[in-house]
């Protein structure tokens, strides 16, 4: 493996996902609270949206149509229209929702399910997680995770466990998406 090439983006790249397709992707920029549209292909940034405070770690559909982004400076999840990419539009590429996740929770990473019905929110700064209905953008359940320090997010294939680490207390856990309960926990290396 080598480097074949560098894409400049915003400030402070955190976190980056790919359109279905190969074609785009999309990277948040948390020091300039920006999300950026990457060409692939041409491998260059195309366009920029203005998002809230400290954008983290993103996902999109598995339709490609829509990018959910975690902004962490303002407790809330971005809903992002990527469609206009269909069209090889980016310039109206744009935020189209926020769906506040309640104050101080400060969201970290987004994990769309595969069937592309849910979006789990891993919050680091309150001991649970969120999840979203992507039919209705709003918060159907909150899963207490017995501690904050929340991070990554996972989804077996079927979307019927997600799998969340929680950083603070070096575990993993599984939750069963049809009741919104843990399932299990695991060990994890320290952090």
């Amino acid at each position: 493996l080598r480097e074949i090439q560098r894409i400049t983006v915003g400030v402070a790249p955190i976190g980056v996902a790919i359109v279905p397709g190969d074609r785009f992707a999309i990277v948040s920029n948390s020091g300039d609270n920006t999300v950026s549209i990457i060409d692939i292909g041409a491998r260059k940034e195309i366009h920029q949206i203005q998002v809230g405070r400290e954008p983290r770690h993103p996902d999109v559909t598995p339709s490609g149509d829509f990018a959910y982004v975690p902004i962490s400076g303002a407790d809330y999840v971005s809903k992002i229209d990527l469609r206009p990419l269909k069209d090889s539009n980016p310039k109206a590429v744009r935020e189209i929702n926020r769906i506040f996740l309640g104050k101080g929770t400060m969201p970290y990473s987004c994990a769309v399910s595969p069937d592309g019905k849910k979006v789990v929110a891993a919050n680091n700064q309150e001991s649970y997680i969120s999840v979203i209905s992507t039919n209705e953008d709003v918060v159907v359940g909150k899963v207490d995770v017995g501690n904050k320090g929340a991070r990554g997010t996972a989804f077996l294939p079927d979307s019927s466990i997600a799998f969340v680490s929680i950083e603070d207390i070096s575990e993993l856990v599984a939750i069963n998406l049809t009741d919104l309960k843990i399932e299990n926990h695991f060990s994890a290396g320290k952090g």
